[in-house]
């Protein structure tokens, strides 16, 4: 499969975890959107070529997020398609 891992699959959503395995310069939207109440995300978080952080988002049963940064990392980049076949 193809594309811009920021978009996340809708189709298949909400979920109750997603696990994101390359840093996005911040939290997609979509992401939040696609995680289940009570879901957990676990993702990098920063620029490229730069510290980033893991941060764990929790999904309360209301919807709301709450953030917790748990350590710093260096990741490759979460981008879209002709990023990726450059």
């Amino acid at each position: 499969m193809e594309g811009d891992g920021r978009e996340g699959y809708e189709a298949n959503g909400p979920y109750d975890i997603i696990h994101v395995g390359a840093a996005a310069a911040e939290v997609p939207e979509a992401l939040k959107a696609q995680l289940a109440p009570k879901g957990v995300m676990v993702i990098p978080v920063g620029e490229e070529h730069e510290t980033q952080s893991i941060k764990l988002l929790q999904k309360d049963s209301a919807g709301n997020l709450s953030e917790k940064e748990l350590l710093s990392v260096m990741y490759i980049p979460l981008c879209d398609r002709e990023k990726q076949w450059k």
